[in-house]
């Protein structure tokens, strides 16, 4: 067999790279097929349409009808209309008074809203009505009519509708212009006639176009029994169909057919997960934690957030909220303490996991918001200020507000045994920290994350699609020959034993890369020496605090793993195939780009002296007094300018001054 050359390789490549790329542009022109149809005035058929659009975008007819032919699924509450269910709205509205009424009202003008958008979507899909949408909406016409213009597809169709629409129009414009007299009255009745006509074309349309196929029908019957039967099994959906739909369908095309219905299928048992978890799932975990959830902290200051369910179908919510958020720990078929129905937990136990939680679900909850902010609160004081001098006190005020918001309507509930008083719940609330931490932060108290070394994204910068060595080869540099190199390395206390963390015990790196590992599997053991369950509360409670106390050692390990990496790559060897790939990626930068790094340099230098003898010579302020003092001083001095204190702010910080 012939090897192909190099030259070979190369040109197949390049092809290759077209027919992506002629692919994709192909792509894009198809999000925008759509739209240029309903730009269009010509009326034909959907026959010769899809001819055209196969010839000019170059796909099939499948292709070309899938992204023409779609109509909105039927608005449907309850099995019935939206018409019918406002009707109904309004007839018990006449019973109501006062609040309850106002609120019936404020219930249905939402409804016709919403349903108005829904009619605005179906005029939408109607490509060949686009242009005559506004004359559309004059006409009379229920969501049952929109779907027989939907199923007008000739082009003789077509023209009587846009005609009589188009009468409409013209008579509708002149009768703008004249006073009322014959010459009004005559057009008004012209509008009239073309109204007729076009209820006329609308009757001649057959009522077949409304009825569902068996496909259709098959889908309605399982979806329906799904929800009205959670936990059911293909056979007895099968078992329960009418004659009709029996013989065409078995157990196996039951379960093919649910899948494309978003039906969730446990051990043979089907469940219909409300669809508001894929509208809005912070909204949905909002409500759960709400109605089955838990937000609080332990003693030691730690925060905690979780949702509960029983049983199969709660199980299979647990498993589709924890796909849909990403992040949590699951805990699934626990042992009840009741001894009924298997408990399913969805936990949240670290603090990034429970801060990004809350942020996005804070503006949902309707009973647990003030839960919410004060665990916000905790996480923010326990990251950024735990050295501050109040760190104790309100972390012990944020728990006893905790107790009482969770308790506050258990009757009988002994708050004094915790230390808790009416009178001290409104002092504690006034004493929030919120206020304190932005004023600290905005004088540059916190320490911004340095940018990560990425070697894909300086790829793109040199221009090629080469990659640098993941793992280079270098030697071992210390912690201090690479601190002297200019590389921000934490420094962490380290003793003959291994590192030691923020809670004062000693630990090896090879113990705290291994807590720290994604999927690592930790041994932890209780107090009596038994192994815990890696799945048991207790064991993620254990797991939690270790990483905590040894977030600091990791960090440095990283730090410095990052800068040998990084000084390994200035110093690579240009004599092997790879270090020629990385020199030319140099040459590129170098030629290209270290110019326009190097008047930046230049330009931010010129910036930070300017701002230096502002600082030290216009206002005097003494070099020696701490950095955030300097910056609250020179805040004051320049209180009238607060973007230009802000880019000297800016400047100091990239410069590593402050």
């Amino acid at each position: 067999m012939a090897i192909a050359t190099t030259e070979e390789l190369q040109e197949a490549s390049d092809k290759l790279e077209e027919v992506a790329e002629s692919q994709e542009d192909a792509e894009n022109d198809l999000d925008n097929l759509f739209s240029s149809l309903q730009k269009g005035l010509f009326i034909q058929s959907e026959h010769e349409i899809v001819k055209r659009v196969c010839k000019e975008y170059n796909i099939n007819a499948s292709q070309a009808k899938r992204n023409i032919e779609y109509f909105p699924p039927k608005y449907q509450m309850y099995e019935q209309d939206i018409p019918a269910v406002i009707k109904t709205l309004r007839k018990e509205r006449r019973s109501l008074k006062g609040q309850y009424r106002d609120s019936m009202t404020k219930s249905i003008d939402s409804l016709i809203e919403g349903y108005s958008e829904h009619i605005d979507k179906c005029i939408d899909s109607l490509y060949w009505l686009h242009p005559y949408k506004t004359t559309l909406k004059k006409m009379t016409f229920k969501e049952s009519d929109l779907r027989k213009l939907h199923s007008v597809k000739e082009t003789e169709g077509r023209r009587n509708i846009v005609d009589s629409l188009c009468k409409y129009w013209e008579a509708d414009l002149d009768k703008r212009e004249v006073n009322y007299g014959r010459v009004y009255a005559s057009l008004d009745k012209d509008m009239r006639l073309a109204k007729s006509e076009f209820r006329k074309n609308l009757k001649q349309i057959p009522d077949v176009v409304l009825r569902k196929n068996i496909k259709e029908k098959t889908q309605e019957f399982i979806l329906k029994q799904v929800c009205d039967n959670q936990g059911i099994s293909a056979r007895q959906i099968h078992d329960r169909m009418p004659s009709q739909l029996y013989d065409r369908n078995s157990w196996n095309t039951i379960s093919k057919i649910s899948k494309g219905l978003d039906i969730v299928s446990l051990e043979g048992k089907y469940y219909k997960v409300n669809g508001e978890i894929k509208k809005n799932i912070w909204a949905y975990t909002a409500a759960f934690i709400d109605s089955d959830g838990y937000i609080t902290m332990d003693r030691k200051f730690n925060p905690r957030v979780g949702l509960v369910a029983t049983g199969d179908r709660g199980k299979v919510f647990m498993k589709e909220i924890h796909k849909a958020i990403g992040f949590g720990k699951l805990h699934l078929d626990q042992k009840s303490p009741q001894d009924t129905r298997p408990v399913n937990r969805l936990n949240f136990y670290s603090q990034d996991d429970v801060h990004n939680l809350l942020v996005k679900c804070l503006p949902h909850f309707r009973m647990k918001g003030p839960n919410a902010q004060l665990l916000l609160e905790l996480v923010r004081i326990k990251k950024g200020h735990k050295k501050a001098s109040w760190y104790k006190d309100r972390c012990g005020e944020i728990f006893k507000l905790m107790k009482w918001e969770n308790h506050r309507d258990h009757v009988g509930f002994d708050f004094e045994k915790e230390g808790i008083y009416k009178d001290d719940i409104q002092k504690y609330r006034d004493n929030c920290k919120m206020s304190v931490m932005d004023s600290l932060e905005q004088i540059g108290g916190m320490v911004l994350k340095q940018k990560e070394y990425d070697p894909e994204e300086n790829l793109k910068k040199y221009g090629t699609k080469d990659r640098l060595p993941k793992t280079p080869q270098y030697q071992t540099q210390t912690p201090d020959f690479l601190r002297s190199q200019g590389y921000n390395i934490t420094k962490v206390k380290k003793t003959e034993n291994g590192y030691i963390g923020k809670d004062g015990r000693e630990y090896s790196m090879g113990f705290v890369i291994e807590v720290n590992k994604e999927g690592g599997v930790l041994q932890l053991y209780d107090d009596e020496g038994n192994r815990l369950d890696k799945d048991s509360y207790e064991h993620e409670l254990q797991l939690e605090e270790i990483k905590e106390a040894t977030e600091d050692i990791f960090n440095h390990r990283k730090e410095l793993w990052d800068a040998r990496e990084d000084w390994a790559m200035e110093g690579w060897e240009t004599k092997t195939r790879k270090g020629r790939k990385y020199k030319k990626m140099m040459d590129y930068y170098d030629k290209n780009y270290r110019p326009i790094d190097e008047q930046k340099r230049k330009d931010l230098d010129e910036r930070v002296e300017a701002a230096k003898d502002l600082m030290y010579n216009t206002y005097n302020m003494n070099r020696n007094h701490p950095k955030a003092l300097q910056l609250q001083q020179l805040k004051m001095f320049m209180k009238d300018k607060p973007k230009e204190y802000q880019q000297i702010v800016d400047d100091l910080k990239e410069e590593g001054e402050f």
